[in-house]
């Protein structure tokens, strides 16, 4: 099992942390090129909510997709969304559709994307988490391209009912034993931003209201063709 090891603290709002089996694969200067891409990820994410109130994770893959692809384009690297690739099946191989298919520094990466809703209260979250990471890399599995990292991206819209408790969840979540999540892949990210403004509540016929803090972003690459 891998080690998750602090990558990047962008203030205390913003950290980026990373695991890999093989170092030499997911070498230093890989890992340290996300690093600016997360920079202007925020810059992107935050003017989006000053000019809208909304937020990013509250919507699809795909809209989370379109903000992180912005970063990288902002970064000077490449993202193209909707990507063709090859395919195996169980009739050989046929044509179809990555997510995305990202160029940073001197790495490329096909990558099946996942949004969910994830509970910072308990363990669970990170239970559910890791099952959506398992089923974004075995979509992930049936591409055939070659020299790729190949695997997943979760974008996980973190909440909790405790008003009066919200940085607690927060903290514990951000310090919880998330060394299960190594299980999943080889190599991978993992990118937190909580900011301290005011927190969004959407109650949505809920009984209690819900309290939307920020994001995890995990990517996990399973194998490397």
């Amino acid at each position: 099992m891998a080690t998750i090891e602090p990558l990047a603290s962008l203030g205390d709002d913003l950290t980026l942390s990373y695991w890999s089996t093989n170092k030499v694969v997911f070498r230093r200067e890989r890992r340290e090129a996300w690093i600016p891409v997360f920079k202007h990820w925020r810059e992107i994410v935050d003017h989006y909510h000053r000019i809208t109130d909304d937020h990013c994770w509250w919507h699809t893959e795909a809209s989370n997709l379109s903000m992180l692809g912005a970063a990288i384009i902002r970064a000077e690297h490449i993202a193209i969304h909707e990507y063709s690739v090859d395919r195996n099946t169980h009739g050989g191989r046929a044509r179809g559709r990555a997510d995305i298919w990202i160029s940073v520094g001197e790495a490329s990466y096909l990558l099946e994307a996942k949004q969910r809703w994830n509970s910072i209260q308990s363990n669970a979250g990170l239970s559910i988490l890791n099952k959506n990471i398992g089923w974004a890399i075995g979509q992930a599995g049936r591409y055939s391209e070659d020299r790729q990292f190949v695997g997943g991206i979760v974008f996980a819209t973190a909440h909790t009912t405790r008003s009066r408790k919200i940085q607690e969840d927060v903290t514990k979540w951000r310090n919880a034993d998330r060394s299960s999540i190594t299980d999943t892949a080889s190599h991978g990210l993992i990118v937190d931003y909580y900011p301290r403004r005011k927190l969004a509540t959407i109650t949505s016929g809920a009984a209690r209201p819900r309290y939307y803090p920020g994001t995890t972003i995990v990517m996990a690459f399973d194998r490397v063709t």
